[in-house]
C-alpha cells in the first residue's frame, strides 16, 4: 500500500513539475512583416478569394437548388458546382468510355434547364467523375489505349 502511495505521489509531483514548467510562456501569433520579403506571406480568407464549392447527388437533388444560397449583396454563396457524379467505365476489350446514370443524362440533356441559369449566376458548374469498378479510373487510366478518346469526350460533356 506505501508503494502504491509513494508511486502516486510520483507520478502527481512528476507531472505537476511538467505542466508547470510546459505552460510558463504564452504563444501569441506573430504577425508577418509586409515588408520582411525573406518569410512566407499569408492573407486573411475572405469571400473574395477562395472558392465556395458544393457538390451535388443529382439522384434525388436538383442542381438549381445551389444558385439559391445568396449573400447578402445578392451574389450566390457557391462559385462552382459540381454534379456528381459521371463514371469512367471500361470494358474487356480496355476501350474506356464514360458514362452517365439516368438523372446525370436528364441534366445533360437540358442544359438551358439546369446548367445555363447557374451559370447564368456567375457560377462554374461541373460534372464530376469517378471510377466505376469496372478495371478503369484515374490510377490505370493510362494503361488504357483509349486515353486520347477520353481527353476528347470528358471536357465537352457540359458546354
Amino acid at each position: 500500500m506505501k508503494k502504491q502511495i509513494l508511486f502516486a505521489a510520483c507520478t502527481l509531483f512528476a507531472a505537476s513539475a511538467l505542466l508547470m514548467t510546459s505552460c510558463q510562456q504564452a504563444e501569441e501569433p506573430i504577425a508577418n512583416d509586409p515588408t520582411d520579403q525573406a518569410g512566407p506571406m499569408t492573407r486573411a480568407a475572405t469571400l473574395g478569394n477562395f472558392y465556395r464549392v458544393v457538390y451535388v447527388e443529382v439522384n434525388d437533388v436538383n442542381p438549381l437548388n445551389a444558385g439559391e444560397y445568396l449573400l447578402s449583396d445578392g451574389t450566390p454563396f457557391f462559385t462552382h458546382v459540381i454534379l456528381f457524379a459521371s463514371n469512367i467505365r471500361g470494358d474487356a476489350s480496355g476501350n474506356v468510355h464514360n458514362y452517365n446514370n439516368p438523372n446525370n443524362a436528364a441534366i445533360l440533356a437540358n442544359p438551358a434547364k439546369y446548367i445555363a441559369p447557374l451559370q447564368a449566376k456567375g457560377i462554374k458548374v461541373i460534372m464530376g467523375n469517378l471510377g466505376d469498378h469496372t478495371g478503369a479510373g484515374f490510377a490505370n487510366l493510362p494503361q488504357h489505349k483509349s486515353v486520347l478518346t477520353r481527353m476528347i469526350w470528358l471536357p465537352t460533356t457540359i458546354s
